[in-house]
């Protein structure tokens, strides 16, 4: 064996050794920035509903804004199938598409109260 132990290994220059730890700190510091703007604005990234089942919506009654009551109602009468839904609709037509609106009648009211005791009542998930 004629060969010297110091010339198994290849010497490289420090050149390149040089541009590596340039690449590697630029890289970790790309990295590094993109994971603390990740975990900064998590909290505001919408993520998908899991289980959407568990979701209740809270019905909202204003009684001096006919109108968007009408609209609130008529959103949940399209979300849930009661035995109120076709009158309901039917009588909260001329509360809604108007500039002016009147207030309700009794009759209205009364079957609003019918529609959100249902509601609560049998439990159904919105």
């Amino acid at each position: 064996m004629n060969r010297d132990f110091l010339n198994v290994f290849e010497i490289y220059s420090l050149h390149i050794e040089f541009i590596q730890t340039i690449v590697f700190i630029v890289l970790f510091l790309v990295i590094t920035g993109f994971l603390f703007f990740i975990l900064k604005n998590i909290p505001t990234l919408n993520f998908p509903k899991i289980n959407k089942k568990d979701q209740r919506t809270e019905i909202k009654i204003h009684p001096h804004d006919p109108k968007k009551t009408a609209y609130e109602v008529t959103f949940l009468i399209h979300k849930i199938e009661t035995p109120y839904n076709e009158e309901l609709l039917n009588r909260l037509e001329k509360f809604k598409y108007r500039r002016e609106v009147e207030n309700f009648d009794p009759e209205t009211i009364e079957l609003i109260k019918r529609f959100i005791e249902y509601v609560k009542e049998y439990g159904s998930r919105i």
